[in-house]
């Protein structure tokens, strides 16, 4: 019976430090993969310890109960085991649950506000204009503006160049605009080099461009 005993409480001993290092390298591997902590349990280092003691102590206990309870208490560390990796399941669905159904409405919350501004240049192939950039036409700034909108971060807004009658007068060397803004082009397939003239106009203050509206 003592064989037993000792048996069974290895059993339970050895079923702990496999889940506990299974869990581990679970851990590692979705750290190094840059997973989000927010789809993940959280905080769950608890369950470990409180797991691992009831281990430790129904180890030792089932030599001090009488023979048939003391089977129960050597193999009850796998019970609370299983019901250890089940909390833990469900608080990582719960949270994740929680995250992507916070960034569906931030989504949609930007979607809402975006839904006002025209989109004038849009990059070719987009197939989904909220998850992508586009260019706008700030009629009261007479400003051209790069609205960059995707799921990982907020709305960024970034004045192209001040509309000067037929020109566009740009903050920086036109070279450097061409590789990134040659793939926009308006409902009529042109991009701005087809609509405006481009100068580079040095020292404008492009802080004095209001882009709240645009962003979140």
């Amino acid at each position: 019976m003592k064989a037993q005993l000792i048996g069974f409480s290895v059993l339970s001993v050895v079923a702990f430090l496999a889940w506990f290092g299974w869990q581990y390298l679970v851990a590692l591997g979705a750290a190094f993969g840059n997973a989000n902590r927010s789809t993940g349990p959280g905080d769950v280092g608890w369950v470990y310890v409180v797991v691992g003691l009831a281990t430790a102590a129904c180890a030792v206990g089932a030599f001090f109960v009488p023979a048939s309870a003391g089977r129960i208490v050597a193999l009850a560390p796998l019970v609370l085991i299983g019901l250890a990796h089940g909390y833990m399941a469900w608080r990582a669905h719960s949270n994740a649950k929680r995250y992507w159904g916070e960034r569906a409405a931030a989504r949609v919350a930007r979607e809402r506000k975006l839904e006002g501004i025209s989109r004038d240049f849009v990059a070719q192939g987009s197939h989904d204009a909220y998850q992508s950039s586009f260019l706008t036409h700030d009629r009261e700034a007479s400003v051209i503006v790069m609205v960059d909108v995707g799921w990982e971060g907020e709305a960024h807004a970034v004045p192209v160049g001040k509309i000067d009658g037929a020109h566009l007068d740009l903050a920086e060397q036109i070279p450097a605009y061409e590789k990134v803004y040659r793939k926009y082009v308006d409902a009529e397939g042109k991009t701005l080099f087809d609509r405006y003239t481009l100068r580079f106009r040095p020292g404008q203050d492009l802080k004095a461009y209001r882009l709240e509206r645009y962003k979140n």
